[in-house]
């Protein structure tokens, strides 16, 4: 029994399966396609800046089988790995392509011309707002949203398709309205 025993200790870390950490000529790989990517919403330097941030968070925060269990066919492998990713990858670099996604979207909306007669500082104001409180609340943001919508794949369109989270922003931009007058 003692030899059952400590045959079993001596084979539980070949048995266990280790976390791969991502190492860096995997991110650096990461950031040369992210920054190949198109992304018509940001400026050129702030998908350098997202693609940075995103390349570090996963070497911190994600292993190489959570990359793998993101392409599982079976949804309750994947897309565990997927929230986990959203979470801890892109949610602590979203605030800015969300600051370039919110300005540009609010500029481009011919309302906002109707209501200013400074739409640019308006909606730099209402973006810096956005951008600010994703910065700091940005997982608990995610998570609310992955809560409502469990099936997100973008980040970017999970914030402007999410009703609570539209509405968070349209309080912004009547606030920064209300002070810029």
């Amino acid at each position: 029994m003692r030899i059952l025993a400590l045959m079993l200790l001596i084979s539980m870390p070949v048995l266990a399966h280790a976390a791969t950490p991502i190492n860096e000529k995997t991110a650096r790989a990461y950031y040369q396609n992210c920054i190949n990517q198109e992304a018509p919403m940001m400026s050129e330097d702030t998908q350098k800046t997202m693609c940075s941030c995103t390349a570090n968070k996963m070497m911190q925060n994600i292993t190489v089988e959570d990359v793998q269990a993101m392409s599982s066919e079976q949804t309750s492998i994947a897309r565990p790995a997927a929230n986990k990713v959203m979470l801890d990858v892109y949610a602590p670099c979203i605030e800015a392509p969300a600051k370039d996604y919110y300005f540009n979207t609010c500029v481009s909306n011919p309302e906002t011309a109707n209501i200013s007669k400074q739409p640019e500082r308006l909606c730099d104001c209402m973006s810096s707002e956005v951008a600010g409180f994703l910065a700091q609340n940005g997982q608990g943001v995610f998570a609310d949203i992955l809560d409502r919508n469990p099936t997100i794949l973008d980040p970017m369109q999970a914030l402007a398709e999410d009703p609570e989270f539209k509405q968070f922003a349209e309080s912004k931009l009547l606030g920064c309205y209300t002070k810029n007058r």
